[in-house]
């Protein structure tokens, strides 16, 4: 790869290639630079998503670093305490979330952002 001989792929690519296979290489999943509508911060229609795309393969468990976000009200206590939020903008004294190297999109963190700042409803 690339056929043709072509110029290697770049590190960014391989990187955004590795999240898509590793989430389950959805066809549409908002992940991977595809369409984000920030006007869309519905829990069940961008924000589990989000967390399902990004956090559950690591925050799945109760041993897991930084805690599951497996439901609704476990989202909920990390939106309300702050963590959420400081993580995915890699807040200074936070962890930067996603691990992967890749953050979310500017539309992706707006979405959160939103959903937050509407008191992380359950809708």
């Amino acid at each position: 790869m690339p056929v043709g001989g072509g110029a290697d792929i770049s590190a960014n690519d391989i990187a955004l290639l590795r999240e898509w296979i590793q989430t389950g290489a959805i066809e549409d999943s908002g992940s991977c630079g595809l369409a984000c509508d920030s006007s869309n911060f519905t829990y069940s229609g961008a924000i589990e998503p989000l967390i399902q795309t990004y956090c559950v393969g690591c925050h799945n468990s109760p041993s897991s670093t930084g805690g599951m976000l497996t439901t609704y009200a476990l989202v909920e206590n990390a939106a309300v305490n702050g963590k959420l939020m400081g993580n995915i903008t890699h807040a200074s004294g936070y962890n930067a979330m996603p691990p992967t190297g890749i953050s979310l999109s500017d539309c992706q963190v707006a979405q959160f952002r939103k959903w937050v700042a509407a008191g992380a409803p359950n809708d």
